[in-house]
């Protein structure tokens, strides 16, 4: 038997630099089989923490999984359990106004099917809602902008957005994608039922960062486009939310094709 534990701890330095203290407000723990699996952590930011994981058992040909919820204290304040398709895997989360959105993908190979959970943390009500593309995409993102889920991911070598709507059962692929020598940096949902994306070009006539900001049915609101000297290779970006028509884009270049970071 192993035993689980979570903690919250922080460090109370004295005044010689030798010498710290450890001190531990809060601790959740459970003893754990060495056959069972061990929990996902996903932070629900100021509303404490979701714990989920496979309990490695079926009922009526379904995989059994399990969820349980923590507080800011780490005391448990709820426990479910829920069953999925036997071939599932845990692939994405998202966490907006007191909902959990959990994503579940078959085969990541295969075309896109996935399973969605929107659970109300407060009702403890659950929704579940299956999105099918006719396209293998292998997939980097996943958000949710106002029940929407969005995808992000590639097709071959070329980047591809689609979202899923719920409500009426159907997927939109937002255009403007489908690009060749074209990364897709970033998704980044907003407050006002919006989200960011981050695309890096490199075309044969110039390279350069387009950022756009779309609504959950996908119609690009806004789209800018930031020159890269040709010198410079963009590894990694991000975009912080949109607050008051603001938003900061960040991240990291090389010289040439180097694979290693030169600056931000």
């Amino acid at each position: 038997m192993k035993r689980l534990a979570l903690f919250f701890a922080f460090i109370v330095l004295s005044s010689h630099p030798l010498f710290s203290q450890l001190k531990q407000p809060a601790r959740w723990e459970v003893e754990n089989k060495f056959t069972e699996e061990s929990y996902t952590i996903v932070s629900l930011r100021e509303d404490g923490l979701a714990l989920i994981r496979d309990l490695d058992k079926f009922e009526d040909g379904k995989r059994m999984w399990e969820l349980l919820i923590l507080d800011t204290t780490l005391h448990e304040n709820w426990k479910t359990e829920f069953q999925l398709h036997a071939e599932v895997r845990f692939t994405g989360y998202e966490y907006v106004s007191g909902k959990l959105h959990l994503m579940f993908r078959r085969n990541e190979t295969d075309i896109l099917r996935a399973e969605i959970l929107m659970i109300d943390l407060v009702s403890h009500e659950i929704k579940r809602s299956n999105s099918e593309a006719k396209l293998q995409i292998r997939l980097t993102h996943y958000t949710v902008v106002e029940g929407n889920s969005v995808f992000g991911g590639y097709v071959g070598r070329e980047p591809v957005l689609l979202i899923h709507d719920p409500d009426k059962n159907n997927n939109i692929i937002v255009p403007g994608f489908f690009l060749t020598d074209t990364e897709l940096m970033d998704v980044r949902p907003n407050r006002n039922s919006t989200f960011n994306i981050l695309l890096f070009a490199r075309t044969p006539a110039k390279r350069k960062i387009i950022f756009r900001t779309i609504d959950k049915l996908g119609n690009i609101l806004v789209e800018d486009e930031i020159p890269v000297d040709d010198e410079k290779i963009i590894l990694s970006g991000a975009t912080s939310v949109l607050e008051h028509d603001e938003v900061l884009v960040g991240g990291s270049f090389a010289y040439k094709n180097d694979k290693q970071a030169s600056g931000i």
